[in-house]
């Protein structure tokens, strides 16, 4: 996606009507090339992109790792609104959008924190 950062899920403040935290599975984007021309007078013109996607509808979670690998943004585990742990790889298509499910699963059971992020 050239000079964009992708954003996949995340999660909301915790629900203490719902006792939960709330998971996210929405896709945003930011033009890091215009972060180059940021200046103090120009910081609130910025504003973050929600995409929307097509294919198979997937998780929300939090405290997932995700990469860009080319053309796609590969999605990894990470724990659900009730503290599920997930297992499973995603794949979204950053050319057209559309989620793809993979039935690929790791070999053993890991937790991968929010620690675990790439930026490119």
């Amino acid at each position: 996606m050239g000079k964009n950062m992708i954003i996949f899920g995340g999660e909301k403040l915790y629900n203490t009507h719902l006792k939960v935290r709330e998971c996210l599975n929405d896709v945003r984007m930011f033009s890091a090339g215009k972060l180059c021309k940021l200046t103090l007078k120009g910081i609130d013109k910025y504003e973050w992109t929600s995409l929307k996607t097509t294919g198979v509808f997937v998780a929300q979670r939090r405290n997932h790792v995700g990469v860009a690998v080319g053309k796609h943004l590969v999605v990894h585990g990470g724990v659900d609104s009730f503290g599920n742990y997930l297992n499973d790889l995603k794949v979204l298509n950053l050319s057209n959008r559309f989620l793809i499910i993979s039935n690929l699963f790791s070999y053993e059971k890991m937790v991968l924190t929010s620690r675990s992020k790439s930026v490119f």
